[in-house]
């Protein structure tokens, strides 16, 4: 149970990667928010590859720092800046006007 709790809030975080990637204020946003969802769900993919031992625990060829993963600090300014992206592309969103200014423009008063 434990096991695809873990695995559900994966994919929470890499759903909201997508959502955040893809409301983006701006293109540049939608690049980072896009690079880090990629760079999350690929270490996931690699963690789970090697926990169920389809993917091997060693590369031999290159030096082990080639195929590290990110330290955790790391993976936690990667978050800290796809809901900074998240929040400026809320911030970009326009806000419904108030009904009363919505009726003062729909029928403006005959003179």
């Amino acid at each position: 149970m434990a096991t695809l709790s873990v695995l559900l809030a994966f994919l929470v975080i890499l759903f909201s990667g997508v959502y955040i990637a893809w409301n983006a204020a701006d293109t540049f946003g939608m690049l980072i928010a896009s690079g880090i969802t990629f760079l999350i769900g690929l270490q996931v993919l690699i963690n789970v590859g090697v926990v169920t031992g389809t993917l091997p625990t060693k590369v031999s060829r290159f030096p082990s720092s080639v195929m590290e993963a990110p330290t955790s600090s790391v993976m936690l300014a990667c978050i800290g800046l796809l809901i900074n992206v998240g929040r400026q592309a809320a911030a970009h969103v326009s806000l419904p006007a108030r009904r009363d200014e919505v009726d003062d423009l729909a029928a403006p008063e005959l003179a």
